[in-house]
């Protein structure tokens, strides 16, 4: 069966509920060593030229500037949750990671 690259991706937003600017913002150090379920600390927000600092345009991974899109940490402390994940999630997940 032929995957979509973003099957995982539609596979988490589907069972874990969680929106696009924190789905958009996980990293594999989010997601639990057992796979059970991830923690929110970031997400992912549109942004002006205007509305970024240097030091936040600034990639870390690259060292390039990009601007349109910044990492942020969530609104409030209740936002920052453990999302449990659905077997399903989790197997897409895995699929995924394995490439």
């Amino acid at each position: 069966m032929l995957e979509d690259r973003l099957s995982a991706l539609y596979e988490l937003a589907a069972y874990a509920g969680l929106r696009r600017a924190k789905l958009c913002g996980r990293r594999w150090s989010d997601i639990d060593a057992n796979g059970a379920g991830l923690r929110v600390r970031r997400r992912m927000v549109a942004v002006t030229r205007d509305q970024v600092t240097p030091e936040q345009a600034a990639c870390p991974v690259c060292g390039e500037f990009h601007v349109g899109r910044l990492f942020k940490a969530p609104k409030s402390r209740q936002r920052r949750q453990w999302v449990p994940l659905a077997v399903s999630a989790q197997e897409a997940l895995g699929r995924h990671r394995a490439g």
